[in-house]
């Protein structure tokens, strides 16, 4: 995947898969994981899907001159109840590459 001419990169949270984090109303002995399928488009090009987990590897996908990380899913999970779908907020982390011979801008 390549930089788009115009500079637009769009990502979107697709769905969230198999959240099996510890809830914060619970010792774990294990902080567990969720898989966060996110799509990323750059320009008018097609939504390419990227499964990345939480607590697990692949925690970034390699998209170019991007690397594109989890850092964060919210909310939390509570023992007691479910998240609903619409209330998860993924943060993610876009750093650009630096290759040989090339300078980041």
């Amino acid at each position: 995947m390549s930089r788009a001419p115009d500079g637009v990169m769009r990502v979107v949270l697709l769905a969230i898969r198999n959240d099996s984090r510890c809830p914060v109303d619970v010792q774990c002995v294990w902080a567990g994981n969720a898989e966060v399928e996110i799509g990323v488009a750059f320009g008018e090009g097609p939504t390419v899907p990227y499964v990345l987990n939480t607590g697990l590897e692949p925690r970034s996908a390699n998209l170019g001159p991007y690397l594109l990380t989890v850092v964060e899913l919210r909310p939390a999970p509570v023992s007691t109840t479910s998240i609903p779908t619409e209330q998860y907020v993924v943060s993610l982390r876009l750093q650009g590459l630096v290759g040989p011979g090339s300078t980041r801008k």
